[in-house]
């Protein structure tokens, strides 16, 4: 499995590699982290990964020219919009942030809807207020 990686490109944009892999069990779907631990019963976190992978996703798609918007994206998976947006919305989120959850060392009232939210752009400033630190 790759390493984690993050690289700045020269127009000033960021890409932040984050490895993991899906796999199936019976109807449901589990994501194995780097160290090959499956998180047990964290539906939540798993939620929120999964939102990160689709926001990486629907963006890259968006910047290759792909999909020409995201409402053009709703349109085309059958979605709510607002719901792409949103969710297209969290490839802005702080890496600290995003690590904390894939590790599974978050806080417990750290959801997928809080993520959703509009938070602050600058990543300290969304590290205080979801992660607690100063």
């Amino acid at each position: 499995m790759q390493r984690q990686r993050i690289e700045t490109l020269p127009d000033g944009n960021i890409i932040i590699t984050i490895p993991f892999v899906i796999t199936r069990r019976g109807s449901g779907r589990r994501i194995i982290t780097p160290d090959g631990d499956e998180p047990v019963g964290d539906t939540q976190r798993e939620a929120m990964l999964f939102a990160f992978a689709r926001a990486r996703r629907w963006q890259r798609l968006i910047d290759e020219g792909r999909i020409s918007s995201a409402k053009a994206l709703a349109a085309k998976i059958g979605r709510d919009q607002s719901y792409v947006a949103n969710i297209i919305g969290m490839v802005q989120i702080s890496p600290k942030i995003i690590h904390a959850v894939i590790r599974g060392d978050y806080p417990k009232n750290l959801t997928l809807a809080t993520l959703k939210r509009k938070l602050p752009d600058l990543w300290s400033e969304q590290e205080a207020m979801l992660l607690g630190e100063n």
